[in-house]
């Protein structure tokens, strides 16, 4: 089962409308749920994603929109319906506009190595601080969140 790790300390340093944009179109693109909590040898926390649901193609979508949350335009506001609540098909059209032409295909990537998940996260200029294989490393500890 593939599973998505992204840094705690990388999420937590993300404005609160860039951590609502991520969260609200990986949600809608990869269906994440609520993460599990692990720990690496160095006391380094991440949120770990596991869904065999994933594939490469959504992967693709949500490299390229962590590599270029940056460069979303400082007056861009999450676009709410009459309700106000997120209106999705609006933020899904706004980010694949904003990211057509900074997307990489997974089909255009050779996939020559042990990870494809992480070749294609990698193609899209993702920060080291999110990182994806076939499972969570084994040397890495669940932490219990109360």
């Amino acid at each position: 089962m593939a599973a998505l790790a992204v840094r705690k300390t990388t999420w937590q340093a993300q404005s609160v409308r860039d951590r609502q944009i991520l969260r609200y179109l990986a949600s809608d693109i990869l269906e994440l749920g609520q993460p599990a909590t692990f720990e690496t040898s160095a006391a380094v926390i991440w949120f770990i994603f596991d869904d065999w649901r994933f594939d490469l193609v959504g992967v693709s979508w949500f490299g390229a929109l962590v590599a270029n949350i940056g460069d979303v335009p400082p007056g861009y506001v999450v676009p709410l319906d009459g309700d106000g609540n997120v209106d999705m098909a609006t933020l899904r059209q706004d980010a694949k506009t904003f990211l057509s032409a900074r997307r990489v295909w997974p089909v255009t990537i050779l996939h020559d190595d042990a990870n494809p998940w992480q070749t294609v996260l990698d193609a899209q200029g993702t920060p080291a601080a999110v990182q994806m294989a076939s499972g969570v490393p084994d040397s890495w500890t669940a932490v219990e969140t109360v």
